[in-house]
């Protein structure tokens, strides 16, 4: 194949086709991210949430609080 020639695209499923469309929409913007769901397994989740429960732990509900105030407006 030469670089006039692009390869035929691959048939994605439907949950690799939103994987890459999360990807490719988050690594586009300004400020670049990747949606969490991708980094956690099940485990690592129900972890994380139990994390973002402990009274050490603020900033989750800050950042919610912060939210919620700035929505009122």
């Amino acid at each position: 194949m030469d670089s006039q020639e692009s390869a035929a695209p691959i048939a994605q499923t439907a949950p690799d086709a939103d994987f890459a469309a999360d990807v490719l929409d988050g690594l586009s913007g300004a400020q670049k991210r990747i949606p969490s769901k991708y980094l956690y397994d099940a485990r690592g989740s129900e972890l994380f949430e139990r994390i973002c429960e402990q009274p050490e732990y603020y900033l989750t509900r800050t950042e919610l609080a912060l939210l919620e105030a700035e929505a009122a407006h």
